[in-house]
This record gives C-alpha cells, sequence and structure tokens, in this order.
C-alpha cells in the first residue's frame, strides 16, 4: 500500500469574496507500471479520504516525467480532461506527490 502522503492543495473558492480552503492528498496508488512505451503508470489519488481521481497517467516525456489527467476523446477526435487542477501550482502539487510514489514503487514491481 502506497505511503499516505500529507500535501497542503489550495483551492480559491469565490462566493462574492475570495476563500481560501485546504485539501490533503490523502493516498497515492500507482495501479499499473509499464516498463515499456511512454505511458509509465496508471494512477489513482484521494483527497482528504473523501474523493479520488482514477486513471491519471506517467508519461515519459523528452526530458522528465509528467501527468496526464483523466481524459476521453471527443467525436472530433481531441481529448479533453474529466478532471484537471485549476491552477499550476495544485496541478505541480498532485505531480510531486505522484511521482514521488512512482519513484519509490517503480523497481518494485
Amino acid at each position: 500500500m502506497a505511503n499516505i502522503l500529507f500535501i497542503q492543495l489550495l483551492l480559491t473558492v469565490h462566493l462574492g469574496r475570495k476563500v481560501v480552503s485546504s485539501m490533503n492528498i490523502t493516498d497515492v496508488r500507482i495501479r499499473k507500471i509499464n516498463v515499456e512505451g511512454k505511458m509509465k503508470a496508471v494512477v489513482s489519488v484521494t483527497f482528504d479520504n473523501e474523493f479520488v481521481v482514477h486513471d491519471i497517467k506517467v508519461i515519459e516525456g523528452q526530458e522528465n516525467l509528467f501527468i496526464a489527467m483523466p481524459s476521453r476523446k471527443t467525436p472530433d477526435g481531441e481529448f479533453k480532461d474529466i478532471a484537471h487542477p485549476l491552477n499550476s501550482p495544485t496541478r505541480a502539487r498532485i505531480q510531486t506527490a505522484i511521482l514521488a510514489e512512482y519513484e519509490k514503487v517503480k523497481d518494485v514491481e
């Protein structure tokens, strides 16, 4: 089982004024690891032990690994994210947590 990671995610909510709340990444599970090809892993991330996002992919880029959020193909052949962070700092926090867990387990499986 993946170690529980506590990383602060700052989300801005607009209700007439800015209200900032925080969510924690409480679990990162590397569900599938591929040795061959550019897609290296499929991951699930749980937030506050209450909400999970499945099918986040770890992709090998030209210079480094990055994550791709779950998506579906539209009728015109374009891919649209099903769920995604709303800002760069949140994406970076999620990516950091996922890649840290991937590095721990990639050689074990």
